[in-house]
């Protein structure tokens, strides 16, 4: 059987991601059965970190236009929120869709797997193409629905609700100047849906968080599995005494059973399903760094420990939010600040 190919589009300018994305091709690679079944390739649109790929023997095609060092600068200050304007214009993402639906027809990939490469969902929308997000919990609803951790050390509980409320409308408003508007005129100029939020961009026919599931103890939607932490293993790897006994799992993406039909988009079929391949599991809770980005060290331990009471921690979005996005009712559930019932009451 002639093997299939699996792409990678990272964002090679950012190291995060660029790691994140050879960590899974190296766990496809060293994979008994996956290696047997998948070619491997990524596409780049600029960036210092593509070296690194090459260097790992992969096959790496540069697009264009490139990314010039002020435009990488210009998108991360938009993402930081330095700079208010959009990260693309209309004619550069046109542009950039373009050429990527040249280049894809070109590789038939079976699948795409991303982290923040801008424009590539809208291309496989186009040319129907299953798309695999690789994401962290703090690009879930729940994040952005406690504050995004804006709030944090906000009381009373009531004076931090308002709060949350407040971010995420800002938060929704600037992601749509920033990104959203311009990407959703790009998809109606090729003739296919946008995105009704963020939520709804970040989340793919597949899409894996690079997390313990103990870590935050989210409730996921269908289609996201916890893959465990992404770690590098080579240059850029951790010194052997900063490494707690966390969970390992090598990331594997394998050709397993029939793609869904999208709930939203496009409806098609193939021979694609994306399964994190478990590899050594430590039997210990997550060992938890000095910071992390998406609560509190306290928040993070609280959390644990309700988890490991057989709690559970849904979040505190609302459950007419939760179903208009996707993501189901959401049972009584504990938070940082106390227990809270589904419809949002302290009880």
């Amino acid at each position: 059987m002639p093997k299939k190919l699996l792409l990678f589009a990272p964002a090679a300018f950012n190291l995060a991601e660029t790691s994140r994305m050879l960590e899974i091709a190296k766990g496809i690679r060293q994979h008994p059965r996956a290696c047997k079944r998948f070619e491997l390739a990524f596409i780049s649109d600029g960036g210092e970190f593509e070296p690194l790929i090459e260097k790992h023997g992969l096959p790496l095609t540069r697009m264009e236009p490139r990314l010039t060092k002020e435009k990488i600068e210009h998108i991360a200050r938009v993402d930081r929120g330095e700079k208010f304007a959009p990260a693309l214009s209309d004619a550069e993402l046109a542009e950039r869709v373009n050429n990527e639906i040249t280049v894809l027809r070109n590789l038939q990939p079976v699948a795409v797997i991303t982290g923040s490469y801008l424009t590539i969902p809208v291309t496989c929308r186009v040319l129907k193409i299953p798309l695999v997000w690789v994401i962290q919990s703090t690009w879930l609803p729940e994040f952005f629905c406690h504050g995004a951790g804006m709030t944090d050390g906000i009381r009373p509980r009531a004076l931090k609700a308002v709060a949350d409320w407040f971010v995420l409308r800002f938060i929704n408003f600037w992601i749509k100047y920033g990104v959203l508007n311009s990407l959703n005129r790009t998809a109606k100029r090729f003739g296919v849906s946008g995105y009704n939020s963020i939520f709804e961009f970040w989340r793919g026919d597949i899409t894996l968080v690079a997390e313990p599931a103990e870590f935050t103890g989210n409730r996921l939607p269908p289609d996201h599995f916890f893959i465990g932490p992404l770690i590098p293993t080579d240059e850029f790897a951790l010194p052997p005494r900063n490494s707690g006994p966390v969970e390992r799992q090598t990331a594997c993406v394998l050709c397993d059973g029939k793609l869904r039909k999208s709930r939203d988009r496009r409806a098609h079929s193939g021979e694609f399903c994306g399964k994190a391949i478990s590899g050594d599991r430590a039997d210990q809770v997550p060992t938890l760094p000095a910071t992390r980005g998406t609560h509190s060290r306290e928040c993070a331990r609280h959390q644990l420990a309700t988890r490991a009471e057989g709690k559970s921690n849904g979040g505190c979005c609302s459950d007419s939010w939760r179903n208009r996005h996707g993501y189901g009712r959401s049972p009584r559930r504990e938070t940082c600040g106390g227990r809270r019932n589904a419809d949002g009451t302290s009880g």
